[in-house]
């Protein structure tokens, strides 16, 4: 767990422009969020929100349950795991989508 932590926030920190300790410790609490995220949608659909490419934030009802997901769409299965994106089933749209990890959005 701590190695895909550190695998996690190392990729995010290399992303983001500044490098500093305050960027770091950012890029561990969005790796943070990335790994619960993961594991809150293998069991059930979890919002949450991310940044697009546009800089608008997108609102999603995403999950990795194999219960929830329509049997036209299981056939792809999920994907292998990534360091730099994260890949979910996105309910609203019926389909396949994905995010960058540092994109993430951070609740307060």
């Amino acid at each position: 767990m701590k190695s895909k932590v550190m695998k996690l926030s190392w990729n995010i920190f290399r992303s983001i422009s500044d490098k500093t300790m305050k960027s770091w410790s950012i890029s561990l609490r969005k790796a943070w969020a990335i790994i619960k995220l993961k594991s809150k949608m293998r069991g059930e659909s979890v919002k949450f929100s991310f940044l697009k490419k546009d800089g608008t934030t997108r609102n999603a009802i995403g999950t990795l349950s194999e219960a929830k997901i329509p049997s036209a769409n299981q056939s792809k299965g999920i994907r292998a795991s990534v360091y730099s994106v994260t890949t979910f089933y996105d309910l609203n749209k019926d389909a396949w989508r994905c995010f960058k990890n540092e994109n993430i959005c951070l609740e307060k």
